[in-house]
């Protein structure tokens, strides 16, 4: 198939012919060590599709054998939607021994009760173990983060975890159309229920811990059910900023990179990838024709069109503060500069280093990494945690 783009750039459309082929994403981007003495394993998994559990296998026993000197283990699963259940007990089994409860789920009717347990022997169960998840942890993330945490395997460091833990199943209806039925949901060694119960505009809204069950670990550590997995450590995210996130989802930042790209010479590798021009952001932000609108924006011009019908004229109130708001806009990113050159960063490497180059960036800045080599390093805080 033969199709025409064009490119920002490039003033003639380009051609370009597709090839229909099968696509193999690696689940596991990138696996390599870490730490100042390089002795951390780290891995990162992006989702659980198959093979999940063996290629993470690898990744560690290949490092363990190259490098004995490894101290700990870092499992990324930040952003990690989930996936294939059995992988998820797979990737389990990689650091608790076999015949062990993995997940139970539990619907209305009986005969879709199950468990699953672990059956084969583990990987690991003596190196220290940290885990990494975020709110975009979800599902067979959450049980295997949930795992590690009811058998106090490891260390759950990063922001609780989205909240998903339902079992669904299709059913035909006829006229080629399916309908998508809930049977069950996913109960995790402790005997909790990791899915949220309450939603606002479509995302979980976390529970007051004094509403939520109080379950035990293995060494009897208090954990809760009814709103996804929390961490041990819990940090908060640096790009969480409402400003920051509105120049994510208004593709600011992609725009961005997409201007900036062909101005500049790419680095061969990713290691010398660095973006250094901060005020040509600032300049790109500034732009009158750059739109990007925040919650309180958006409540301002509902304030404006209710004015308007009920015929109070405030236009140059309204006209002030939305010039005092973009001030205070531009304070902040100018203050976060950090963080928005980290996504910079990460989309320049995502675009021509791929998966492993966004991930490899990515650790360059990363303060969840750093918290977890930080605790690998620190056996007393690490076993206080498990043991308390």
């Amino acid at each position: 198939m033969n199709i025409t783009v064009e490119r920002p750039g490039i003033e003639a459309p380009i051609q370009i012919t597709l090839t229909r082929g099968e696509i193999n994403v690696p689940n596991v981007p990138y696996a390599g060590l870490i730490g100042t003495n390089a002795d951390i394993a780290y891995v990162n998994l992006s989702t659980f599709t198959q093979r999940a559990g063996r290629n993470v296998g690898n990744a560690i026993r290949k490092m363990k054998i190259e490098n004995p000197q490894i101290q700990g283990i870092v499992l990324d699963l930040r952003g990690n939607g989930g996936g294939l259940l059995s992988e998820a007990v797979n990737l389990s089994n990689l650091f608790i021994g076999r015949d062990e409860i993995v997940v139970t789920t539990k619907g209305k009717m009986k005969e879709w009760d199950r468990s699953f347990k672990t059956r084969n022997a583990s990987l690991d169960e003596e190196l220290p173990l940290v885990v990494l998840i975020n709110d975009r942890s979800a599902s067979a993330s959450e049980i295997v983060s949930g795992v590690i945490q009811d058998y106090d395997r490891g260390v759950l460091v990063g922001q609780r975890s989205y909240g998903k833990g339902l079992v669904q199943n299709t059913k035909d209806i006829g006229y080629n159309a399916k309908i998508k039925l809930t049977t069950a949901k996913y109960y995790i060694p402790s005997g909790r229920c990791i899915q949220s119960v309450e939603y606002e505009n479509g995302e979980p809204v976390d529970i007051p811990d004094y509403k939520r069950a109080i379950f035990k670990t293995r060494n009897g550590r208090d954990v809760l059910d009814g709103g996804g997995v929390a961490p041990d450590v819990k940090l908060d995210r640096k790009d969480n900023d409402p400003i920051i996130q509105s120049l994510v989802q208004n593709n600011l930042i992609f725009d961005f990179v997409t201007e900036y790209a062909n101005s500049i010479t790419i680095p061969d590798t990713v290691i010398d990838l660095q973006f250094d021009d901060y005020s040509a952001f600032l300049t790109f932000i500034a732009d009158k024709s750059v739109q990007y609108e925040t919650q309180t924006e958006k409540l301002m011009d509902n304030l404006s069109d209710a004015a308007k019908e009920e015929g109070y004229d405030i236009n140059s109130q309204l006209s002030e503060l939305e010039r005092q708001i973009k001030t205070k806009q531009m304070a902040i990113i100018k203050a976060k500069e950090d963080v928005i050159i980290d996504l910079i960063e990460k989309e320049l490497a995502g675009r021509y280093f791929y998966q492993e180059g966004k991930v490899r960036i990515g650790l360059r800045n990363d303060a969840e990494v750093q918290e977890a080599i930080k605790l690998l390093k620190n056996q007393e805080a690490y076993q206080n945690i498990l043991n308390n």
